[in-house]
């Protein structure tokens, strides 16, 4: 952290005004800070041996000019800074430092690549080298284990079936056996045989000294592999390798023979092999127990295993790289502490295992040696380039630099009569560029010299213009002070016009309003007297009609009766009322008269309803304000406008949704709320029409249009709202309106409809009885094409006052 914190810290002190080589500073940094730096700490803090201290300089030296020019090309040569919002500079390429960096490149990345691939095949050859002669040193020591191990084991088999001849008959036999055993096996310490009760037949002692009883564990018999137990004399214990062969005679077992050996031989084995390279020897067990080592510091039976104590790098063919665990140990420490191992299964009838181990420090070292000197004759070249690359940059560089500051501000240098001194260089391509600038300057000379004549010809031309101009101007002056004063007087004049022509237009305003109240006024008059004295001149022949037309289905039932029972007394007509019956058709008569009847009934009770709805909606005596119930005022205008719903709108006719909430009394004027129900709904079902006759076009017929299911639909809501208010919603899906149609809905005298179909009084003067005469609201939503609501919103109660008049939104 402390040398590459120096290193940025000193290359972007020397960039901060971008005009460094970073590739120039951060050579010079290494040479001068960083290699000090490196040698201090790695060699005077952490103690790092002398060796690795010089890898290290070189290494992190090259590592360092190598990132520089990485750095160097990302840095000039992608599109950095536009990736980079926040960097908000100009991007320039320097030739300068691209020139440099390409020379330094040319001689660097070679060298680099040469040396990191030759690095690389040292290591791998250093690493097989080792693979190699731990290989060679396990076969030997593994064959003498193996030599060892069948020595014994036959031994004691030969011994075994010399005890199966003689079926265990002469101790004496046994003894003389033992004692030729013994001198075979210089290693055996103990030599005895059992019977098949496990009872001592006969033995031979020898270092251990006598025995007082012997205990033969369960599982020492159960195969030929050698077994490891602590035996214990006189309170001591000795670690012994037992060898158990069962004595057997047509399958039927005699016997045992037990041979007790101690490590002596297989110590021996170990040590009588050295090495010109430091090597451990270690045999252990299935269990991982050190059996013997070729170093004392591993005690006998201890448990050992490579793979948990520290970190294994895997090499293949048994072998790996063992390294120390601890974090906290430098790395070049770890990799002087590592160990190469090589793990042997010794043989598959004995499972013991042969492990060796050899440092690599050595082989490191060696390693070493040759990267220091690799890195330091690149490090060398590096800098030797960059020596090198620097006056040669600068001899290409410097006469493009002085033909730069020469052609700076060359027109200026020409126009004062400077001298101009060119440079000169000895590569051609520049040389030629100066010549080019040189025919340049010839070419600037000569036109400044023709500007020059065509300015002092401006310049008299200007002169005579300036003059004449100075004349029209004076004359332009008093022109516009008369202008001015024209303009005053104009002004005044418009203004009192303005003033007249504002008053005109309110008066007239007022004067459509009073006209369209006193014919509204005088319509509804007229309009409630004509529907009174109809529905009263209508009432009273309807009465008669219905109240008669129970007589009639009487009478006639009787003489339904009557017939049928002449029917039954005379069933032989005269050949004359058979044929009048006939020409009559009287079961179709009999048949379709209560028919008719019915039908009369039918539409007696229409049109009963139809008086009721018009003295309903005429209110003639109900003039002033009061109470009503407002749902009655509703059905009573759809009433009067069922024959356009059902009959003027094709097949599928309106579909009606009254969603009536509960609502109290409502104090108002009931003709005055009639009238408004009846034009917002007539006008539902003229925008339905509308739309109906739209798609009859787009379908091409009006069959198409109304067997597709496109019906119109008018939806009335009720509800109680809060601050003892009634809100009554009325929306159709029609064809809506737009934008500049719902700006004068409201207008007086603005209708869409044809010439003779509209007044455009209706929606004005619902507006006037909502808002100023019962103090309420009316609201429009309309989408075009997709349909229209009316808001109706007015209180409970009236104030006793006048209610003032509210700005419609």
């Amino acid at each position: 952290m402390l040398i590459f914190t120096a290193e940025a810290l000193f290359v972007s002190w020397f960039l901060r005004d971008r005009k460094g080589n970073m590739v120039l500073l951060d050579a010079v940094y290494w040479s001068c800070i960083g290699i000090p730096l490196i040698w201090m700490t790695y060699g005077g803090i952490m103690q790092v041996e002398t060796a690795s201290t010089f890898l290290i300089v070189f290494k992190q030296a090259v590592n360092g000019i190598f990132n520089a020019l990485i750095a160097s090309a990302i840095v000039f040569h992608t599109p950095l800074y536009e990736w980079v919002d926040r960097l908000k500079v100009s991007k320039t390429i320097s030739f300068y430092h691209t020139l440099f960096n390409l020379l330094i490149s040319f001689v660097f990345f070679p060298l680099f690549l040469l040396t990191v691939l030759d690095g690389q095949e040292t290591f791998k050859q250093v690493q097989l080298d080792i693979k190699t002669n731990l290989s060679m040193i396990s076969s030997d020591i593994a064959a003498e284990l193996r030599l060892w191990h069948e020595k014994h084991l036959n031994t004691l088999e030969d011994l075994s079936q010399i005890a199966t001849e003689w079926e265990f008959s002469s101790s004496f036999d046994f003894d003389r056996s033992l004692a030729l055993t013994s001198q075979i096996l210089p290693d055996l310490e103990r030599l005895y045989f059992l019977d098949r009760q496990q009872l001592e037949i006969a033995r031979e002692n020898r270092a251990i000294g006598a025995i007082q009883s012997v205990q033969v564990l369960p599982d020492i018999c159960d195969s030929t592999r050698p077994k490891i137990y602590d035996r214990t004399v006189n309170n001591r214990k000795f670690p012994l390798i037992s060898f158990c062969i069962p004595v057997r005679e047509n399958n039927k077992k005699l016997g045992y023979t037990i041979a007790e050996v101690n490590f002596s031989s297989l110590q021996n084995i170990i040590r009588s092999h050295s090495y010109p390279f430091p090597l451990r020897m270690t045999v252990v067990d299935a269990n991982n127990q050190v059996l013997i080592s070729s170093k004392g510091d591993r005690r006998l039976l201890s448990i050992l295993d490579l793979r948990k104590e520290g970190n294994i790098e895997t090499l293949g063919d048994n072998s790996y790289l063992w390294k120390p665990s601890d974090p906290g140990m430098p790395l070049m420490q770890r990799w002087n502490n590592s160990f190469y191992v090589l793990e042997l299964e010794i043989s598959s009838n004995l499972s013991w295992k042969l492990i060796l181990e050899t440092s690599a420090a050595p082989y490191i070292e060696s390693v070493h040696r040759r990267y220091i000197k690799t890195l330091g004759i690149l490090f060398g070249i590096s800098v030797l380039a960059i020596a090198f690359a620097v006056p040669v940059t600068r001899s290409l560089v410097k006469p493009l630099s002085q033909l730069a500051v020469v052609t700076t501000n060359l027109p200026e240098k020409l126009n004062e009569n400077r001298t101009v001194y060119w440079p000169s260089s000895e590569v051609t391509e520049i040389n030629s560029l100066i010549e080019n600038f040189k025919l340049m300057k010839a070419t600037l000379e000569q036109k400044f010299t023709e500007l020059q004549k065509a300015k002092e010809k401006l310049e008299h031309r200007v002169k005579e213009r300036t003059e004449e101009l100075s004349r029209a101007n004076k004359e332009l002056i008093s022109e516009i002070a008369e202008r001015k004063q024209a303009a005053f007087a104009l002004q005044k004049s418009e203004e009192k016009y303005r003033l007249q022509a504002a008053e005109m237009e309110q008066t007239l305003r007022e004067l459509r309003k009073t006209q369209a109240q006193l014919i509204q006024t005088e319509k509804m008059s007229s309009l409630g007297q004509l529907v009174a004295g109809i529905a009263h001149e209508i009432n009273n022949p309807i009465n008669f009609i219905y109240a008669n037309l129970v007589h009639a289905e009487t009478y006639l039932q009787e003489l339904l009766e009557l017939l049928e029972l002449y029917q039954e007394c005379y069933p032989n007509a005269e050949p004359e009322i058979n044929e009048f019956l006939e020409e009559i058709d009287l079961e179709y008569s009999i048949a379709d008269f209560p028919k008719m009847l019915k039908s009369m009934k039918n539409g007696a009770d229409r049109i009963r309803d139809i008086v009721i709805s018009l003295r309903t909606f005429s209110r003639l005596d109900e003039a002033e304000m009061k109470p009503i119930d407002i749902h009655s005022g509703i059905d009573s205008a759809l009433t009067i406008l069922e024959g356009r719903i059902k009959q003027k709108l094709g097949l599928n006719g309106v579909e009606l949704i009254e969603d009536y909430g509960k609502l109290p009394l409502i104090e108002c004027y009931a003709s005055q709320l009639n009238q408004v129900f009846l034009h917002i709904l007539s006008n539902a079902i003229d925008a339905i029409e509308q739309r109906l006759v739209l798609a009859k076009s787009a379908h091409g017929n009006h069959q198409s249009s109304t067997q597709s299911g496109d019906r119109g639909k008018i939806k009335i809501r009720t509800r109680l709202l809060e601050g003892n208010r009634v809100g009554i919603y009325i929306s159709d899906n029609g064809i809506g309106m737009k934008e500049a149609t719902k700006e004068r809905l409201f207008d007086p005298f603005f209708t869409t409809k044809p010439v003779g179909k509209g007044t455009g009084l209706g929606l004005s003067i619902a507006y006037q009885i909502i808002v100023e005469q019962h103090g309420g609201d009316l609201f429009c939503h309309s989408t075009w094409g997709e349909g229209t609501e009316f808001a109706i919103s007015i209180p409970l109660q009236q104030k006793l006052t006048k209610v003032t008049t509210r700005t419609k939104v």
